[in-house]
């Protein structure tokens, strides 16, 4: 009688445990993200499932800071770019915004560093509207400068 329990049970395919092909290419899917590691951390399984998450945990990590990195740095590039002009970048984003223009940090970035003249119309488009709109004392501010030297555009004599 227990023999035939035992072979009821090991033969019977409603049992609840099935360690089928899923449970092999699960170990293998981990197995092989983790082949890069030294020493057991690459063999073993139980130590490998546990490096494998930690350093998926630091990838997300480094992603997140990536991208706050170049949030900033493109603040800077475009902090950079107006403060050329001889306006300060809250004058310029809220010029912008006042006149519809949707141009985000990254565009305003590029245009800075690659397109000056583009960005110098930019500038004095957000300085006018800003001025006219009446959105802050921008006689504090003083007025752009004319003929300002900017990156690119220096002429060799």
């Amino acid at each position: 009688m227990f023999l035939s329990t035992l072979l009821s049970f090991k033969f019977n395919p409603n049992r609840l445990y099935n360690p089928g092909p899923t449970k092999f290419w699960r170990r293998r899917r981990v197995l092989k993200q983790s082949a890069h590691f030294f020493g057991r951390r690459r063999n073993c399984y139980r130590i490998a499932i546990r490096t494998l998450e930690k350093a998926l945990q630091y990838a997300v990590k480094g992603r997140q800071a990536k991208c706050e990195d170049l949030m900033k740095l493109r603040t800077q590039r475009v902090a950079s770019g107006a403060e050329e002009l001889g306006m300060d970048l809250r004058v310029m984003r809220r010029g912008l915004d006042s006149a519809r223009i949707c141009l985000d940090y990254h565009s305003l970035a590029d245009l800075s560093a690659w397109e000056p003249r583009t960005f110098k119309a930019l500038g004095n488009f957000a300085w006018n509207n800003y001025a006219s709109q009446g959105l802050g004392d921008i006689q504090s501010f003083g007025n752009p400068p004319e003929g300002v030297i900017l990156r690119g555009l220096k002429k060799l004599n």
